[in-house]
């Protein structure tokens, strides 16, 4: 999964650990968006179905309410291993690591059911009345989100480096050789294809591709976002960046948004990938996050707004903990975490800082926001932390 943030991360931490995250746009059956079926709780509930949040990747929320100062409303422990974000549906949160899929009550945490795994989790991604999950052994399952009873499980043929995405037709997966395998949501494989060139030393694709009604865009550790036609794999173009494109690209209306390892956002047309515009984030560009026409992306050390019909830059603010997490636009607000082992929320206006928490690790992947809180891993330390309202 690594976007080069978290890549970034990884060597400052440790050495070598892959990447994660995953999304759906489907509304689960039996489900309470507004929370208020729970048990008299306080706590709102709300979405978050995938780890950009939906299938086009958008990482943005309009509505959830998380500008106010955190609290730490509770926090406990998923694995030894957790780079991977949670996802939402009304009051419950299902969360990966590198030894169990978990489904928790929001209110306190409370655990409903825990499944174990073979191997590390990337993010989840709900769709209906499941859950998918993939391994980074190459394993992608479809749980039941009641009980997490298994509905079917698949053998990728290829060690996956980032989670689902989802939407009513496929489910999504990239792989370690520059892989994408589209299945349907009976498990049965519809198509794969190649966007990584087999020369390409790693040609992994960390990120969640991007699904519309008629395309699939993924890019790889290769200089290239690949669309493909989602009916049968094939491609349709491809765009030459300045490196690296290992984000998750973003797509909006017209236009797919992403950022390369050179610190370059690239904004290029969905029907012929040819270029619009393209800013210089500095080292470190990230997976981006659009909503009301605004572009946000992390850098080493930074935030950045830019419009998104031109790319003109509306605000940078510095914000200690290089490098940050992707972001996530959470109505008027926009939230990003670190390795100074904090979560920071931004005025999306103006990148004022209007809160920043502490939490034990390093959050190395995007906030998740849903209702009133913000839920984040911190990635070695194994935690799962819910911020409410102070």
């Amino acid at each position: 999964m690594k976007r080069p943030p978290r890549r970034a991360f990884l060597a400052a931490t440790a050495a070598t650990a892959t990447t994660l995250l995953g999304g759906c746009v489907a509304t689960l059956g039996g489900s309470d968006p507004d929370g208020a079926g729970g048990s008299g709780s306080a706590v709102t509930g709300g979405t978050w179905h995938q780890d950009h949040a939906d299938a086009h990747n958008t990482g943005s929320n309009p509505d959830a309410a998380v500008g106010s100062a955190r609290t730490t409303r509770w926090q406990t422990s998923i694995g030894t291993w957790a780079f991977a974000s949670p996802v939402v549906d009304g009051q419950t949160l299902y969360a990966t690591s590198d030894t169990h899929v978990r489904a928790l009550d929001i209110v306190e945490g409370d655990e409903q059911w825990k499944v174990p795994v073979e191997a590390s989790l990337l993010s989840p991604a709900l769709h209906a009345d499941r859950v998918l999950v993939a391994g980074m052994d190459g394993s992608l399952r479809s749980l039941a989100s009641s009980d997490g009873s298994e509905h079917w499980r698949v053998d990728a043929g290829t060690k996956l480096r980032c989670s689902p995405t989802v939407d009513d037709d496929l489910v999504v997966v990239g792989g370690a050789e520059g892989e994408l395998v589209a299945v349907g949501h009976d498990g049965e494989e519809r198509w794969r294809a190649r966007v990584g060139e087999a020369h390409v030393h790693s040609p992994q694709v960390v990120n969640p591709p991007a699904l519309t009604d008629e395309r699939v865009f993924a890019g790889s550790e290769d200089p290239r976002l690949v669309a493909f036609d989602r009916a049968d794999g094939r491609e349709l173009w491809g765009f030459e960046a300045n490196a690296t494109v290992d984000a998750a690209p973003v797509v909006v209306d017209d236009t797919v948004f992403v950022g390369d390892a050179a610190g370059t956002v690239h904004a290029v047309a969905v029907s012929d990938g040819r270029e619009r515009w393209h800013a210089s984030l500095g080292e470190g560009s990230s997976t981006v996050a659009v909503a009301d026409g605004t572009v946000v992306a992390t850098g080493a050390g930074h935030v950045a707004a830019y419009r998104a019909d031109d790319g003109t830059e509306r605000w940078r603010t510095a914000v200690e903990g290089a490098p940050l997490s992707a972001p996530t636009i959470a109505g008027d607000t926009v939230v990003v975490g670190g390795v100074a082992s904090q979560v920071v929320g931004l005025a999306a206006a103006d990148g004022e800082v209007r809160w920043r928490h502490g939490v034990d690790g390093k959050v190395a992947t995007g906030p998740t926001v849903a209702g009133e809180s913000v839920y984040v891993t911190d990635g070695y330390s194994g935690g799962l932390y819910a911020l409410g309202p102070a």
